[in-house]
């Protein structure tokens, strides 16, 4: 019996001793970063990205300059980016490099920025020609935003996929395009709407 007992306590010992030591898949990698970025936790991000920590923000430059917003406002509009749920999928490795599908759920920041300035612009581009300076018309829209927020709708939910290669240290995460699907995906369609607002641009100054 104590016989019996030794070796099961090796064979536990060896399994618990090799789950341990093993290296994390690309999914488990996936998973750790998209964990880091809800915590904000920009060291584990930069080992396992190889790109910069803010790239998935939604203040980065593919989406909003927040410059001119109050403080709460951005506070709220962080939280709220931050509250997204995601599962992955479908890892699929292929020698030293893999994909894994990620799928979003968050608000839809996208919708919510382009009925704000949809909005705010007519009633900015009226304060304009009244004389209204900047502060005044920059606090008419982030009033608007703010209200829009309050009604955002968190049924937003896309499928991106996420490159990775092997170095190494293991696997990781490649630089994401600032406007790919990813970050479209993890910012509730910014980059659709800075898309939509860079071509509405274009064709008003083609005119």
């Amino acid at each position: 019996m104590k016989k019996f007992l030794a070796i099961t306590f090796v064979i536990v010992l060896s399994i618990f001793t090799a789950s341990c030591g093993s290296e994390p898949s690309p999914s488990d990698v996936v998973n750790d970063y998209l964990k880091a970025v809800k915590a904000q936790d920009a060291e584990t991000m930069s080992k396992i990205y190889e790109g910069d920590v803010s790239d998935v923000s939604i203040t980065s430059d593919e989406g909003i300059d927040t410059d001119s917003f109050p403080e709460e406002l951005e506070k709220k509009l962080k939280d709220m980016s931050l509250s997204y749920e995601y599962s992955v999928a479908n890892e699929q490795i292929n020698g030293n490099t893999a994909t894994v599908d990620v799928t979003i759920k968050t608000y839809a920041f996208g919708s919510v920025f382009r009925e704000a300035f949809s909005e705010a612009f007519s009633k900015i581009l009226d304060m304009a020609f009244s004389g209204a300076s900047d502060d005044e018309m920059d606090k008419v829209t982030n009033d608007i935003i703010a209200e829009k927020l309050e009604g955002a709708v968190f049924n937003y939910e896309e499928t991106a996929t996420v490159s990775l290669t092997k170095g190494n240290d293991g696997w990781i995460i490649d630089e994401f395009e600032e406007d790919g699907d990813f970050v479209n995906c993890i910012t509730g369609g910014m980059i659709e709407f800075a898309k939509d607002m860079s071509d509405a641009f274009s064709d008003t100054n083609a005119e």
